[in-house]
């Protein structure tokens, strides 16, 4: 039996499709496929031609194995594989005059595979061929950055019948970045929509015309520079683009401390060049949009953006980042000290400490801490000084790393007596660019996109970053904490952010503060640092009795809001009168007694009767006839089985009788008959007496 033969009997009998008509070229390819899916084979197109007379096509469906391999003794640089077998399995497709299609066998020898069927139909890429709806459910998935394997479990959750596996999917995340490309290079794209989408932009180019720098910034970012101009902080980050070009964040801070982009920059590299060229077309930025220059930049120690910045803008305080100060202290003396606690620990058989929690350490980093937080120029000297003296002997280079490296050169950008020289509204290390850093490579994902689609991505962040500001602000402005409600604050309320009059409130409960800075002459270096009254205005203005001003706060710390506050202040509270030993409390609105209301008190009216209406008693009184009307009704209803003789409670009752009725006698000798007080007390004494000869009555019957 020959291979061909054996191969024969691996298909079904049924493996080629039935003759027929379709009403379309679609339907036809989709029915052979249909037909073919579970037979585990495909098929494609292998050839079609257009009849020049009447232009009608035939069009030849062959097995997806059909093609030809190529020949292996051919030298490639790729190393690939081929599924071609030269398969000669095929039928043919004819259009007829009415557009439909016929479906019609060749020769018997093309009813043959020359190969085994596949073990699975995802083997053929013709099965796994996606629908218009699921290419574009993709598409929408891949350019809100969801991953391939997260879109798979999405299609399969919809219920969207597909073969489709990972590899599809990235090649349509491939043809969709192609496509919003609009058939350019990934940089024309870029320099294109940063024009159409209305981005500030600028873009360096060397003498061959390669891309060095590009510098962008969303317009909405530029409406919140306009309002809050003052402190810039700037940090690079790496790995973000696969031609490793550093990204450099330029931030700012509003009202409500939150961090908001004002630009991005892809660099060519570090140098003073690269950051001159940035920072020169971003002062440049500023004056387009009438902007004032900022007040404070932050940056960590690289020299080449110190220097940069410096140059670009000489009016603006330069400062570093304390954090990374510390942390350079940090990672440059601590393996010293924690060299000496191993040695100590050997010498003297003791457990060696934690490295950080060395008593030797934590007091040489107290003191680092406390020439940084040195209030005045003369307290940083005595400290520096007493730094010296103390850690000189032992520690000699660290000493000397401390003062070259750090405290000389950079101590106006560090040490706190000239830092709160300046407005930095409490920022003094970079670390809200960090964050930045890392909300843009969550929004990346990986550090092989092209430019475009990085830009894609950070201007997604933006705009998410800008709603939730916006959100912010506007969800603030309608809140006041209870315990920062007072009269103080009465006119700025809604005016400047919670975090501003936290800040004032603290000032505030300093005046009552043991220590005290009111016992201080004002050096007003809290006011000139964040830009908000001190300690002593807050009391002068409570002493006057007089609210805060909307100028005494630094236009950095007012919401983005058009107008003016009405300026209104509330009436001055009145001491209220009270009378010595007054019961009366501090938060009723009835008014002291008169003189003559206290020597002739009201007389109280007499009260009504809720049961028989009569003035002078209430209904629980024993003057009242219908006082037991409610035990006469359970009785009556519950109808009880009486004793012929009397009990002890009627004995009782009969003597009270008695008792009311000589009380009545005496009382109406004293008082006319056709009095209401003797009618009264007669018509008590006859509805008793009434009611006790009709119980008897009842008892004898």
């Amino acid at each position: 039996m020959s291979s061909l033969e054996l191969l024969s009997q691996s298909w079904a009998d049924d493996c080629l499709p039935p003759e027929g008509v379709f009403p379309s070229r679609e339907a036809l390819y989709e029915a052979i496929n249909k037909w073919a899916l579970p037979r585990n084979y495909a098929f494609v197109v292998g050839r079609s031609r257009k009849d020049p007379a009447n232009g009608r096509c035939t069009v030849t469906y062959a097995c997806d194995r059909g093609c030809k391999p190529p020949d292996p003794s051919d030298k490639r640089k790729r190393k690939t594989s081929t599924r071609g077998t030269e398969c000669p399995f095929s039928i043919i497709a004819k259009e007829a005059r009415d557009s439909s299609w016929q479906l019609k066998h060749r020769d018997p020898k093309y009813h043959q595979h020359n190969h085994e069927p596949s073990l699975h139909p995802l083997a053929h890429p013709a099965h796994r061929k996606m629908a218009a709806q699921e290419k574009a459910c993709i598409s929408q998935l891949a350019t809100s950055r969801i991953h391939p394997k997260e879109i798979q479990i999405y299609l399969r959750e919809q219920g969207i019948p597909n073969l489709t596996i990972r590899q599809d999917i990235q090649n349509r995340i491939a043809e969709t970045r192609r496509e919003i490309c609009e058939g350019q290079s990934a940089i024309h794209a870029l320099i294109n929509q940063l024009e159409e989408e209305s981005f500030w932009s600028r873009i360096r180019f060397d003498d061959k015309g390669r891309v060095m720098s590009v510098l962008f910034a969303h317009p909405q970012s530029l409406e919140y520079l306009q309002a809050y101009p003052d402190v810039l902080l700037l940090d690079c980050t790496y790995n973000t683009n696969k031609f490793n070009m550093p990204l450099l964040d330029m931030v700012g801070v509003d009202a409500c401390q939150r961090t908001f982009c004002i630009a991005f920059a892809f660099l060519s590299g570090e140098t003073e060049d690269d950051y001159y060229w940035v920072l020169d077309r971003l002062k440049s930025m500023y004056e387009t949009i009438h902007v004032r220059l900022p007040a404070v930049i932050l940056t960590d120690r690289c020299l080449a953006c110190i220097n940069a910045a410096t140059q670009v803008f000489p009016i603006s305080a330069s400062l570093l980042c304390l954090w990374h100060a510390n942390k350079a202290v940090l990672s440059h003396c601590l393996p010293i000290f924690a060299a000496q606690e191993r040695l100590l620990s050997k010498l003297s058989s003791r457990q060696p400490t934690d490295e950080k929690q060395s008593f030797r350490w934590k007091e040489f980093y107290s003191c680092w801490h406390n020439i940084i937080n040195s209030p005045t120029e003369a307290a940083f000297n005595k400290r520096v000084k007493a730094f010296e003296a103390k850690y000189i002997d032992s520690h000699i280079e660290e000493v000397a790393y401390v003062k070259e490296i750090w405290l000389e050169p950079y101590k106006e950008k560090l040490v706190k007596a000239w830092v709160d020289q300046y407005a930095h509204f409490g920022n003094v290390a970079t670390s809200r660019v960090e964050g930045i850093h890392s909300i843009i490579k969550d929004y990346i994902g990986t550090s092989q996109l092209d430019l475009f689609e990085v830009w894609r991505q950070i201007k997604n962040a933006i705009l998410n970053q800008l709603l939730e500001l916006t959100h912010h602000q506007s969800y603030q402005q309608t809140q006041m904490p209870l315990e920062i409600s007072g009269n103080l604050y009465s006119i700025v309320r809604g005016w400047v952010s919670l975090e501003a009059i936290r800040k004032v409130e603290e000032q505030r409960k300093l005046i009552d503060a043991e220590n005290s800075p009111l016992s201080r002459p004002c050096t007003g270096r809290f006011t000139a640092s964040y830009g908000l009254p001190c300690v002593h205005r807050v009391k002068a203005l409570i002493d006057a009795k007089l609210p805060l001003a909307l100028d005494e706060f630094h236009t950095h710390w007012r919401y983005k809001r058009e107008g003016q506050p009405i300026h209104l202040i509330e009436p001055q509270r009145l001491e209220r009168y009270r009378k010595e030993g007054s019961r009366v409390p501090i938060s009723s609105t009835q008014r002291e007694k008169c003189a003559f209301e206290a020597t002739e008190p009201r007389r109280k009216q007499l009260s009504k009767c809720t049961a028989c209406g009569v003035i002078g008693h209430t209904r629980v009184s024993r003057l009242c006839p219908q006082r037991y009307e409610y035990l006469k009704a359970e009785s009556l209803n519950a109808e009880p089985e009486r004793d012929s003789s009397p009990t002890d409670e009627a004995l009782l009752e009969l003597q009270l009788l008695q008792a009311t009725t000589s009380t009545a006698g005496v009382r109406d000798s004293h008082q006319p008959r056709d009095s209401p007080e003797a009618i009264y007390q007669e018509s008590v004494s006859k509805g008793l007496q009434s009611t006790y000869l009709f119980e008897d009555r009842l008892s004898v019957v």
